[in-house]
């Protein structure tokens, strides 16, 4: 599991997989938080060919991750599902 933090784009990417699991194809499906009202807030999951959970992105890490996680994030660019 790794977190990665882009501050260039705005963006967080969770990753639930190691390099060496092989996921397939990989399907993206967009989720709003209840009560958000702001058109770029919302997450989207990243799951394999079986339906597993293999990723979150978080397209406002600020404002949906505590400060403390989002500070230890790795600040290299997004990693791929």
């Amino acid at each position: 599991m790794r977190l990665t933090y882009d501050e260039r784009v705005g963006a967080a990417y969770l990753r639930l997989r190691e390099d060496a699991d092989d996921v397939g194809t990989v399907s993206s499906k967009p989720f709003r938080p209840p009560g958000s009202e702001m058109a770029d807030d919302y997450f989207v999951l990243d799951f394999d060919d079986a339906g597993r959970l293999v990723g979150i992105e978080f397209l406002m890490p600020e404002e949906r991750l505590l400060p403390s996680v989002l500070a230890s994030a790795d600040r290299s660019s997004r990693g791929s599902a």
